[in-house]
Formats: C-alpha cells, sequence, structure tokens
C-alpha cells in the first residue's frame, strides 16, 4: 500500500512534534510516524507501584520557545499545561552538612551565597550574572535561535559591529578557568560548572561561553503537573486539531531516495509513505550508521566530537529522612576532577554527585520541608556513553549504594524497597536510541568548535532534513524544540524556491501544492 503526504516527520519527540506543528501551521500536511507507542522521545514517564515518575527531563525553561510555538498553531500553552514556577532553582548538599539553595529572585540567591560564603561570593556572583546575561544576548540571535550549521556559516551572517561583540562570549577559556574568575571557593565553582553537564559535558573541557545555561534558568524554571510527559501530549493533541497525523507503534525502516532526493519512507510492514520531504527527529549517527536506509549515504557527515554523557537512573518511590527536599536538590561529591576524570576514561565515578529530584514537593514553596510519607523520587548519576560496548559494565547496583552512601553523606537517608525502584542505564539508553551509546545530548560540546561541529536542519540529500540533540542548536528541551521550528522554517524556504521546478512537481499531480504559509 502507498499513500502520499506533504511531509515525514520520523519521530515524535519534542523536536519532531515541533517541526510538525511548525509546518501544520503554514499549511503542510504532515504524517509523523513514531515506533515507541507513545510520544515524546525522552521525555519519558515510568509508572512504579501505580505511581508515575518523571524520568527523562524534569523542569521546563525557556518556555517562550513553547508559547510562541503554540500561539503560531493558534493555541494557547498555558491552556494546554498546567506550569508551575519554581520558587527555589535547586538546593546544593555537600558532605559537613554546608546546604545552598539558588532561587528564582537572583537577589535572593546573592542573598543566600553572602550567607553561606562570605559578601565577596555573593559579589562574585552578580558579577556572574552580568557577564552570562550578556553571553546569551549576544549568541542568542545568530546562533541559538539561527538557521546555522558551522563557524564559518555563523560569521557570514554577523554585522561587524556583533563581531567585536563575539568576543565576549568566553569561547577562549573553559567554564572551569571562567568560573575561577568569579568565585573563590571551589564549592561554589563546582555548583555553577555542574551546568555543563546539562549538555552532556564536563566543566572542564566546556567552553565558558555555556555559562549562559545558568543565566537561563534563572529567567524561570517550571514544572509540569501531571509530568513533563503532558507537554509532549499537549503539543501531540495540538498537532492533531491543526489536522496533522500521528502514527504510533510504527517503525521505519528506511527512507526512500529517488532522484537524488528524499522521496517518502518504507514502514516495517512494508507499507510505503511518499512525501515530498522527510525530517528525521533522530541522532544523527543513526543516519550515519545505515539505520534509516543505506541510499542515504553520506547525507549527514560523521561528527568528529565524542559523545556526551549518559546516565545511570532511579525511579523510586521511597522515604526521605532527616533532609529537607525541594523539587531539585544536588548533593556534590568531594572530588570533582576525579568524577570526570574517570568519566573521560569511561568509568562510572567512584564517588558520584547524585542529582534528585522530589516529585510531590511544592514547586511554588520558598521553604523546602520534611515529608515522611513515601513520595516520588527520581535519582541520577552521570555515567559513560559506553551502552552498545559489550565489555562494559554499568555495575547499577554497586553504584546505587555508593549513591546512598553519598547522599548519607550529605544528610539525606533514602529508604526505597527494590521492588518499587526501576533502574535504566547505558545499555538501556542505547536500545531506546540507537547509534548513540546512550549519549543523552548528541555530540559533547568540549572546546569551541564543537558547538559548530552539530550538523543543521539541512543535510546534503534534497529533502531530507535533521532534528534532535544531537542537531543544531543543541540538547535540552527548549533547545530541540527551537531546533524543530527551524528545521521547519527551512523546509518551508526550500520549498517556495522550488515552486514550479521540476523537483516540486515530482511526485505528480496527486500532490498537494506548496502552500506560501503565514
Amino acid at each position: 500500500m502507498t499513500t502520499t503526504q506533504d511531509i515525514i516527520v520520523v519521530g515524535a519527540g519534542i523536536g519532531g512534534l515541533s517541526a510538525a506543528i511548525e509546518l501544520v501551521a503554514r499549511g503542510y500536511g504532515v504524517t509523523v510516524v513514531e515506533k515507541a507507542p507513545v510520544v515524546g522521545g525522552k521525555m519519558r514517564t515510568i509508572e512504579v507501584d501505580g505511581h508515575a515518575i518523571d524520568s527523562g527531563p524534569t523542569g521546563l525553561t525557556m518556555r517562550e520557545v513553547f508559547d510562541d510555538l503554540f500561539e503560531r498553531a493558534g493555541a494557547r500553552l498555558d491552556e494546554a499545561v498546567d506550569l508551575r514556577s519554581l520558587r527555589v532553582l535547586a538546593r546544593h548538599a555537600w558532605r559537613d552538612g554546608t546546604r545552598l539553595d539558588l532561587f528564582d529572585d537572583p537577589e535572593r540567591s546573592a542573598k543566600a551565597i553572602a550567607d553561606v560564603f562570605g559578601r565577596r561570593e555573593a559579589e562574585g556572583f552578580r558579577r556572574f550574572c552580568a557577564h552570562t546575561r550578556t553571553i546569551y544576548e549576544t549568541v542568542r540571535g545568530p546562533f541559538i535561535e539561527g538557521d546555522v550549521s558551522g563557524l564559518m556559516a555563523m560569521t557570514r551572517q554577523l554585522s561587524l559591529s556583533q563581531m567585536r561583540r563575539m568576543a565576549v562570549v568566553d569561547w577562549h577559556r573553559s567554564m572551569w578557568k571562567a568560573l575561577r574568575s568569579f568565585f573563590r571557593h571551589p564549592r561554589l565553582r563546582q555548583l555553577f560548572g555542574r551546568y555543563a553537564t546539562y549538555y552532556g559535558s564536563s566543566p572542564f573541557k566546556a567552553p565558558a561561553t555555556l555559562n549562559l545555561i545558568a543565566h537561563v534558568e534563572r529567567q524561570g524554571a517550571w514544572t509540569v503537573q501531571g509530568g513533563m510527559t503532558q507537554l509532549a501530549h499537549a503539543m501531540a493533541s495540538l498537532l492533531r486539531r491543526r489536522g496533522g497525523e500521528i502514527r504510533l507503534g510504527t517503525e521505519v525502516r528506511e527512507v526512500l531516495v529517488e532522484g537524488g532526493r528524499a522521496a517518502g519512507v518504507r514502514l516495517a510492514d512494508g507499507q510505503t509513505l511518499r512525501s515530498r520531504v522527510v525530517v528525521i527527529n533522530a541522532a544523527p549517527e543513526a543516519i550515519v550508521a545505515g539505520l534509516m536506509g543505506q541510499g542515504l549515504g553520506r547525507a549527514v557527515e560523521p561528527s568528529p566530537s565524542t559523545r556526551s554523557l549518559s546516565a545511570i537512573t532511579w525511579s523510586m518511590v521511597g522515604r526521605v529522612r532527616d533532609f529537607p527536599l525541594a523539587y531539585h536538590n544536588v548533593l556534590f561529591s568531594d572530588r570533582y576532577p576525579a568524577e570526570f576524570e574517570q568519566l573521560r576514561s569511561g568509568r562510572v565515578p567512584v564517588q558520584p554527585t547524585v542529582y534528585l529530584c522530589a516529585q510531590d514537593r511544592d514547586p511554588g514553596s520558598l521553604d523546602p520541608a520534611l515529608d515522611p510519607a513515601p513520595q516520588r523520587l527520581f535519582c541520577a548519576v552521570n555515567a559513560p556513553a559506553r551502552g552498545d560496548d559489550p565489555s562494559f559494565d554499568p555495575q547499577a547496583d554497586r553504584v546505587k549504594e555508593r549513591c546512598l552512601q553519598q547522599m548519607a553523606r550529605c544528610g539525606l537517608t533514602v529508604e526505597a524497597e527494590p521492588s518499587l525502584t526501576i533502574c535504566t542505564t547505558p545499555r538501556d539508553f542505547a536500545r531506546m536510541f540507537p547509534a548513540t551509546g546512550g549519549a543523552l545530548y548528541g555530540p559533547a560540546t568540549h572546546g569551541f568548535r564543537s558547538a559548530f561541529a552539530r550538523p543543521g536542519a539541512r543535510t546534503s540529500l534534497s529533502g531530507l532534513y535533521l532534528v534532535g540533540g544531537g542537531a543544531h542548536p543543541g540538547a535540552g528541551v527548549p533547545m530541540v524544540a527551537l531546533g524543530g521550528r527551524l528545521a521547519a522554517r527551512s523546509v518551508h524556504a526550500d520549498l517556495i524556491s522550488r515552486r514550479g521546478s521540476p523537483w516540486a512537481l515530482a511526485l505528480g499531480p496527486s500532490t498537494v501544492s506548496v502552500p506560501t504559509g503565514p
């Protein structure tokens, strides 16, 4: 059986859904095919004893990206999902009992830093806030929201004044080195250096430009009532209301290539879906490895960068003693450089920094509190992306014991029955996201050039486009959504430029004519 559609999107992760919504808003017919039984991709929920636990991304920043996306499709984000603003961005703890909360109000954070580490460190924090704001404002237009791939492509789009401003983005030194110029206390460097792991990278190798992540979080962070997957479901519902189609449990065997261009997909059940454009929401490595068909050739160049980090996670229902939890909590190791050196060498850290999301906490509270009742917890530590290496043993049980010990050293005791705990390792992530080894953020951003090594939306094969954390502008929920919108704009621009050409008419009269869209 063969059917015809304007555009096929392979993969219903946030990037694929974002591209699809933008395209239907422009008037195109879009079908999304997803091999999983649910939408969301890395945004996933695990059920433990009847309790749904967010077990991927656990919060949202840059909500304006989704406000704009929903508005483009004639809807409102705040009517589709219930967002709760986080007052305490995170609670941080160390083994001697030191605790520090960061807040949605930078001045409140500065006061907390002064109370714990002294006034000089609080002044350093204020300078850090101003510096990271400048970085973000400089790179947002030409890079984050720009349709670029590669350093030269971006620099061609910059005016002379913008080129001069690029000197302030701090690309020439590492995050860790830059943090030394703001914070004397090593624990504050440890705290803010951790933002590199939001991009799956090491603060000792990532360019200091990534310090802008701290600014993004200060601009606002939200939880989604009912879990982050509610955002994916709301996007899918919006897409369907606008006329888009989503086929779940539908695996793509290969992308069809005819006349030197993508022409549709062949499904695992033998059905053929023809289209003038194919958008792939998957790791670029999957295309390079031939998992989307051998006909794609070198549509995407292999990445010269190393893989980003993976993780070992535990979704559990348990009790917490002695420690008043915020929604987000970070319990730091004593030897931070050693932690990343072990990750670099392909090992799970002996003493890992532990992230704990307490999903029954009130995000609007300024006062983290003790709660003796059983609660939903999501625990994660960084791990190397070696899930496809047969010799790699994640030793999840041993790592769990180390995590419990690390949390106990920081004053937090977690009690959870094994039957109420579900573990996910790099091997599991590698199976879920083929050709990645379990890397959760695409390639690592180590060194300034690595940020420009990510492929853009356009590939070298006409009619084939790419979205996802491994593509420009990078990983993270809002970034992949931006990437989806950039891909949709590229599709629209290319189709419009080919109006009336043999390429545009290749599918014959049965294909809907290309709309101009808003």
